[in-house]
This record gives C-alpha cells, structure tokens and sequence, in this order.
C-alpha cells in the first residue's frame, strides 16, 4: 500500500510540471499497453452485444474491410436463389484497415475485432482490399477453395483465384478477385480490387460457398 502511495506521490509530481501535450504524450509513452487492452476489451464487449442484438438469429454473416455501405439486398437475394431462407443475412462494413505501419486508432480496433472473430469462428465471408486480405493470408485464417469449388468453376475463373501458401507449407486458393464490374462492385461496396474469401471455423460454411459461387456465376 506504501508503495502505491509513493508511486501515485511521483507520478502525480511528474504531472505537474508537464503542459497538455507533454502529459498526452507521457501517458500514451507509459500506459499505452494497458489503454490498448482496455480500449480492445470495452470495444469487444460493445461490438458482440449490438452485433447479436442486430443479427438475431443469423444465416450469414458478412465482414467487408474498407467498404461503402452498398446494397445489402446483393447477399440475402443470393441466399434465398439457393434455397437459403431461414435467418437474415448480417453484412458489416463499419470496419476499416489502412496502415499497418501507421497503426491508427480505428486499424487497431479493427485487428483486434478481427482476431476475435477469426479466432471464434464467429464471421463467414471476409473481404477486403488485396493489401489487407493478404496480411491475413499464411495464418490458416481462410477455407481452401481450391477443395470447395467445382473444377470447372475454377477454370474459367483462374485468373481471379488468390494463391497462397500457409506457415504450415500448404498451398491453397484463400480467396477471390473481384475487379471493376463484379456484383460486389455494381451493390456499391468497392471501387478498387477487392478480395473474398470464407473465415476458417465459419459457422455457415454452405451457405458461404453459395455465396462465392453465385457471385462468379453473376460476373459479367
């Protein structure tokens, strides 16, 4: 107690002589691991609650990086063409993932979001920009679709079948290009190249590859 008393004393002290820039910058310096942890947990906590609250009982859920709110009708069609319609389809585009050497306060949020979802199996479909899909890549985090799709879906689309190998050697098709005047780019999502894949542990892996299928079948 003694102890917390005479830490609490210098820091306090310390405080004192620093003007608003010097203290932001000494707290940010000397308690950014346990503001981090902090700001993780209580964004965690706030983002599973109105996450179930929204979803209810979900059939789909939906992860898009750096997108545009879009047309979210582009999915829950797909699902009910395939005989898919129980639940709702859960699109979320609030995420957003620039730099990872900037590491700004919404990427922060973002990979830790991220990690939980990956990690819980609690997302199906994850797209983004080819620079952010590809830091996820080489960590098992996504389905091959190399195994999953027909052969002769894969043919005609060779040239938008991301290639990779995992940390474990193996190599598999993570994920799909879409470019400029794909479905997801005519719904208002994307601009740029944009990259598709199923989370590793999705929940709703047929309905995911539904999904991906369809929206090869619709390029035009």
């Amino acid at each position: 107690m003694e102890k917390l008393r005479l830490f609490l004393k210098t820091e306090k002290e310390k405080m004192r002589k620093l003007n608003r820039k010097q203290k932001a910058e000494y707290i940010w310096d000397y308690y950014k691991i346990h503001i981090i942890a902090t700001v993780f947990i209580l964004t965690l906590t706030i983002y599973t609650i109105l996450s179930c609250a929204g979803r209810g009982q979900t059939s789909l859920y939906v992860v898009l990086i750096n997108s545009a709110e879009g047309d979210n009708t582009l999915f829950s069609q797909i699902m009910e063409e395939n005989g898919y319609t129980e639940g709702t389809v859960s699109v979320d585009t609030t995420m957003t993932y620039h730099s990872a050497s900037e590491m700004a306060e919404g990427d922060i949020v973002t990979i830790q979001v991220l990690a939980a979802l990956f990690g819980m199996g609690d997302m199906d479909l994850f797209a983004a920009n080819p620079e952010v899909f590809d830091r996820y890549t080489g960590q098992n985090a996504f389905e091959n679709l190399g195994l999953l799709l027909p052969q002769e879906l894969q043919r005609q689309h060779e040239d938008q079948l991301v290639r990779y190998t995992t940390e474990g050697g193996q190599d598999v098709v993570g994920g799909i290009l879409f470019r400029e005047g794909s479905p997801l780019h005519q719904a208002g999502y994307y601009q740029g190249d944009v990259v598709i894949g199923i989370a590793t542990q999705a929940e709703h892996l047929d309905e995911a590859l539904a999904v991906i299928r369809a929206l090869l079948e619709m390029e035009p």
